[in-house]
Parts: C-alpha cells; sequence; structure tokens
C-alpha cells in the first residue's frame, strides 16, 4: 500500500518503517525482517520538542557534538551513560590515560573501602556471637540455679515428710 505524502510532508518524515517484498508476486519477503531508517538531517525538533523516547534517542544522536552538557530533560542513566561514552571518546590519549588511572584509583578506594567494611562486618559478627554466647552461659547458670532451688525444695519437702530437720 503506497501512500503519498504531500512534498512537504515527505521532507518533515524522519522515520521509515521498511519491509521487503518480492518484486514480482508482491508478497511479504518476511514479517519477522523490518527496517527502521532513521534519516538525522530531516529530524528538525528542537530540545523540548522531543516527546518520545525514540525521540530523545535521535536528538541525543543528531546533536551529541554540540552538547557540552547532558540536557536536564534526558537526565536518565541511559543516557548519561552514552554522554560519559561520547565524552572518553573526543579526548586525547594523555586524557585517556589520565581518566583510566583515575577509574584505577577509585577502584582501589573503592577496594580499601570493601576490605574495611568486610571487617567491621566480620568483628560486628564476632562481637554478636561472643554476646549470644555469654548469654546462652547466663541461661545455663540460670538454669542451674533453677535446677538447684527445684533440687532444694524437693530435699525439704522429703525432710518434712520423714520428720528430719
Amino acid at each position: 500500500m503506497k501512500k503519498n505524502l504531500p512534498k512537504e510532508e515527505k521532507y518533515k518524515k524522519y522515520l521509515s518503517y521498511i519491509q521487503l517484498i518480492d518484486r514480482e508476486t508482491h508478497e511479504l519477503f518476511s514479517d519477522k525482517l523490518n527496517i527502521i531508517c532513521i534519516e538525522l538531517p530531516r529530524f528538525g525538533k528542537k530540545m523540548n520538542e522531543e516527546k518520545t523516547f525514540l525521540e530523545q534517542w535521535i536528538y541525543l544522536i543528531k546533536n551529541m557534538h554540540k552538547l557540552k552538557d547532558m540536557p536536564e530533560e534526558m537526565k536518565v542513566e541511559i543516557f548519561e551513560t552514552v554522554f560519559v561514552i561520547a565524552k572518553i571518546a573526543q579526548m586525547s590519549k594523555e586524557e585517556v590515560n589520565r581518566y583510566l588511572k583515575s577509574l584505577s584509583d577509585m577502584n582501589a578506594v573503592k577496594n580499601q573501602f570493601n576490605r574495611m567494611r568486610n571487617t567491621i562486618a566480620t568483628v560486628t559478627a564476632e562481637r554478636d556471637n561472643a554476646w549470644i554466647e555469654r548469654d546462652n552461659a547466663w541461661i545455663e547458670r540460670n538454669n542451674a540455679w533453677i535446677e538447684r532451688d527445684n533440687a532444694l525444695e524437693e530435699l525439704k519437702k522429703l525432710k518434712q515428710q520423714f520428720g528430719l530437720n
């Protein structure tokens, strides 16, 4: 089904959804093979005009080379990641080496922090276990005292029963 757009509309169209057909039979070649063509020069939306996630992607791809900072409207994790990757791609070899060194230093700090956190967790667990052992010892001691008191009570009853003082 061919759709003829007016000339001015035709040049505003930046997305084309394409499927292959057999030229002789006009049958669809495959319903699983789809091509989406994005014509960046035709995408004319400005910042804040893009509404959909796809439009935001297209805007970012088209304008990445012009952007100094990530636009506030696009501050979501995936766009921020793409922005960082693009900034790294623009760096000189020396800048990349400094960046990688800073990442390495940051990872060393994170590793040290994780080791300290693990040590604190281990010491805390050992302290908690010691407290549990102490509490269990107190419970055992109290149970022994209760048994002793019960045995003394039994002994007292037996003395009274047999008239012994």
